[in-house]
């Protein structure tokens, strides 16, 4: 294509209106409304929201008692998280997994200082 012909082509194509902008379009139709898509399944049987379904065991094979409590708890539905006291410095707290149905100890999972609450309620009678 010549020059020539690029100009011809552009001056036969129709010429914005002088002081808007190619882009903007004014009508008093309202803008059709894009159709909105349905939301994912966010329950899903495989989802991490979900509090049941198939966990995977990653024990490993001959695993001593304390790692095998571990894996089951990590896998387990029935476990809880929860928050406990430290056994030896009442200034410690511990985020643990307390198993169900397991006669062992809670596994602690992470230490954190632990605060009295400024506004905490207690009976009369309670020593501490």
């Amino acid at each position: 294509m010549t020059l020539k012909e690029k100009l011809a082509q552009k001056a036969a194509a129709p010429q914005p209106t002088p002081g808007k902008p190619r882009g903007l379009v004014l009508t008093s139709k309202p803008a059709p409304e894009a159709p909105v898509a349905a939301p994912p399944d966010l329950f899903d049987e495989r989802s991490l929201g979900r509090p049941d379904g198939q966990g995977i065991d990653m024990t490993p094979v001959d695993a001593p008692p304390a790692v095998a409590a571990w894996h089951w708890a990590l896998n387990s539905y029935e476990s809880e998280l929860a928050i406990t006291n430290d056994p030896e410095d009442p200034m410690y707290a511990w985020i643990a997994v307390f198993p169900h149905g397991m006669k062992v100890p809670p596994i602690l999972l992470h230490r954190i200082h632990y605060y009295e609450h400024p506004q905490t309620k207690r009976p009369d009678n309670h020593p501490f």
